[in-house]
């Protein structure tokens, strides 16, 4: 082979790896593996409308299970400690301790789950420029909605590990309703978790503390007796649980639907075993919450996406016949 043919290749190769790492779908699946892989630690601020809040964040892995802990620096003061898929939520100032379980909800940055094969068909994506966060340089992510079923999103993610930096939802005026950014961040030091599961116990609750476990109890195969008729295209079921509410209070059916970014929860739960519900639709920054009574049952649809998505899902379910 000639010198010229080698250099040839040496150009195409450095051509098609350049041509591949400006492919925002890479980048996308490059972000969904390092927001859960990665050791970091560092300092956040969440805005949800008018609200925010700034955060300390240590994420890591311990015995082959990720592990993470936030602490909110604003506010009544609030801890978080999640392995794997259960979170635990400690409120001292109630003396209150919650234990859920992470549900393809978002959240930030390990909680933002993107399904890169499924986001074409009902998302544009682009990649925007260099910009620079939290002292990194970052590369911009664009996914823009086809349709006025679900909101835009703009990630900005680390150009040298793919770890998310910052992050916003869009509405559909081009306006940011929700968004995370990290002010301050380390990566790439193990994390130790010691100190932090001294300081709240997982194995037993605090003293005097009440425990309300969210977890969401056994998964359900099928249609759990619930069928959609209609929905909204390009969200699909992608989990069913059913959890007892403890104390004789029956019990919650639990649905999630994603579009492959995106999230939406539908709550059912018996009239006489609900709390009190007023039918409609509510947002809060972000979040939409549409409400209906159905059959004898409250039905409750929540998530990152425009109102009308989360009132259509909730008026398109109903009772198997």
């Amino acid at each position: 082979m000639t010198w010229a043919a080698r250099l040839l290749l040496v150009v195409l190769a450095f051509f098609l790896q350049n041509a591949a790492s400006a492919d925002p779908l890479v980048w996308l699946k490059r972000m969904t593996q390092a927001n859960g892989s990665l050791d970091y630690n560092g300092t956040f601020i969440y805005q949800c409308g008018p609200v925010s809040e700034t955060s300390r964040i240590v994420h890591g892995t311990e015995d082959g299970r990720e592990m993470e802990w936030i602490q909110v620096l604003d506010g009544p003061p609030r801890e978080m400690l999640r392995v794997g898929d259960e979170v635990r939520a400690f409120l001292p100032g109630e003396k209150r301790e919650v234990v859920e379980k992470r549900a393809g909800g978002r959240g930030f940055p390990g909680r933002v789950a993107v399904v890169p094969e499924q986001l074409l068909n009902y998302y544009t994506v682009k990649a925007g420029g260099g910009e620079r966060v939290a002292g990194l340089d970052a590369r911009l992510l664009i996914l823009e909605p086809k349709d006025g079923w679900r909101f835009g999103h703009r990630f900005w993610v680390d150009a040298n590990s793919g770890l998310l930096l910052k992050a916003w939802v869009m509405d559909d005026k081009g306006l940011p309703v929700e968004q995370f950014s990290f002010t301050q961040i380390a990566i790439g030091s193990p994390q130790d978790f010691t100190a932090l599961k001294a300081r709240w116990r997982e194995d037993r609750p605090q003293p005097d503390w009440k425990v309300d476990n969210m977890l969401p109890g056994e998964a359900v195969n099928g249609d759990a007796g619930w069928i959609l008729h209609g929905g909204v295209p390009g969200f699909r079921k992608t989990a069913v649980w059913r959890r007892r509410l403890g104390d004789g209070a029956g019990s919650v059916l639990h649905m999630l639907f994603s579009d492959g970014v995106a999230a939406v929860s539908v709550f059912v739960t018996p009239v006489d075993q609900a709390r009190t519900a007023r039918p409609g639709t509510s947002t809060q920054g972000g979040v939409a919450m549409h409400v209906r009574l159905v059959s004898g049952n409250v039905v409750t649809a929540m998530g990152e996406v425009p109102p009308a998505t989360v009132r259509k899902i909730a008026e398109s379910l109903e009772l198997k016949k």
